[in-house]
C-alpha cells in the first residue's frame, strides 16, 4: 500500500505514515544494533548451508542413510524458520 491509501484508511495525515514508518525503522534498527538478531540469523543460515554441503558430500552406507537424510532435513528446517 502506499503512504496516501494507509492515511485514507486510518484518516491520517500522509506526511503522519509518512513520520510513523520513518521512527519505526529507526526503532527497528536500533533493535537490530542491540540484539543483533539479524545478524545471527543470517549467520545460522551461512553455517547450515555448509554443514548441508559437507553433508552432501559424505557417501551414504545402509546403516548412515537414514541419519545423514534427517540431518540434511533439519538443516533446511533451520533456513526455514523466519521468526
Amino acid at each position: 500500500m502506499s503512504y496516501q491509501e494507509i492515511a485514507e484508511r486510518l484518516g491520517i495525515s500522509r506526511q503522519g505514515v509518512c513520520d510513523a514508518v520513518t521512527s519505526a525503522i529507526k526503532q527497528l534498527e536500533r533493535y537490530e544494533a542491540a540484539l543483533g538478531l539479524m545478524a545471527r540469523l543470517l549467520k545460522t543460515r551461512a553455517e547450515a548451508a555448509a554443514c548441508r554441503r559437507h553433508l552432501e558430500m559424505v557417501e551414504p552406507t545402509p546403516e548412515t542413510r537414514g541419519a545423514l537424510g534427517a540431518a540434511i532435513a533439519a538443516l533446511s528446517n533451520i533456513d526455514g524458520i523466519e521468526g
